[in-house]
């Protein structure tokens, strides 16, 4: 949750087809969308790795720029953000706040500008440039385990064995991303509770439903981006996706429980 002047309001994550697909459609789904935020009292909000591939298509992003430049819009951390903050708050029960940005409503081209600047910063471009440049290193992490991974019974994997490779694979994740936190602790590891870090623990369920529950489904660079804006949900009360990505969460949040007060649409609700 949120609080704009006052009022409390629903973090409301959309993905980057939802995004385009409310600038190519504003008379059906994007008017459809604006409806649902106002009625709800949901506040808009995306990722930075999102916005990324928006501006590849520079006419999308500007009429972005024109549709949206009058409600209020959140930029949302990222996973390496929330990680190091789950990691700094493993002993603490602090609450982790997910935004990094708040661009308030704005005149056009006021807007325009700060998100024009925001872009323009070098190290900004330079994430940006790097970030497309190590997709398919990631998309090649991401799938390590799968070969080695399989379900018992040969058919179908259990509530158990999904549970126990996302442990593992969180774990290891933690390791690499931070391996002096475990030199802290190694003499209290059978004490370390993996599910402090529901960041990392989305990444892990979605892409054990992308690619080893759905076994036929080939991989695509296109589907880092859909695993890593998945670090957000935990942090969000709604989230409009896609029809796939929506079909995986709903299949998480159904057989797992995690995400399990995520409210999801997905983006035929808004035809």
């Amino acid at each position: 949750m949120v609080e704009i002047r006052g009022k409390q309001y629903k973090y409301c994550f959309l993905d980057t087809c939802i995004l385009s697909e409310y600038i190519k459609n504003k008379s059906t789904i994007g008017h459809n969308l604006v409806n649902l935020i106002l009625e709800k009292d949901y506040a808009f909000c995306t990722c930075f790795s999102n916005l990324f591939e928006m501006r590849k298509s520079p006419t999308v992003f500007d009429e972005f720029i024109d549709y949206c430049h009058s409600i209020p819009f959140f930029v949302l951390k990222g996973r390496a953000i929330l990680a190091e903050e789950e990691i700094l708050n493993y002993n603490s029960n602090n609450i982790i706040d997910p935004m990094l940005l708040f661009i308030n409503t704005l005149d056009k081209t006021e807007f325009y500008k700060g998100f024009k600047d925001m872009f323009n910063r070098p190290e900004i471009k330079s994430y940006s440039i790097n970030f497309d440049s190590e997709k398919p290193e990631i998309l090649k992490s991401i799938l390590s385990f799968k070969k080695d991974y399989k379900p018992e019974n040969k058919k179908f994997y259990t509530t158990n064995e999904i549970n126990e490779w996302v442990e593992l694979v969180t774990t290891r994740q933690i390791i690499e991303f931070k391996k002096d936190f475990f030199d802290d602790k190694k003499d209290e590891l059978h004490l370390f509770n993996y599910k402090k870090f529901p960041s990392i623990m989305a990444t892990c369920f979605i892409t054990f439903f992308k690619f080893y529950i759905n076994k036929k489904r080939k991989p695509r660079l296109s589907d880092v981006d859909d695993i890593l804006f998945c670090a957000n949900l935990p942090y969000v009360e709604v989230a409009i996706l896609e029809k796939d990505l929506y079909e995986n969460i709903r299949q998480i949040k159904q057989r797992m429980g995690f995400l399990s007060n995520l409210e999801i649409y997905n983006i035929n609700e808004l035809r």
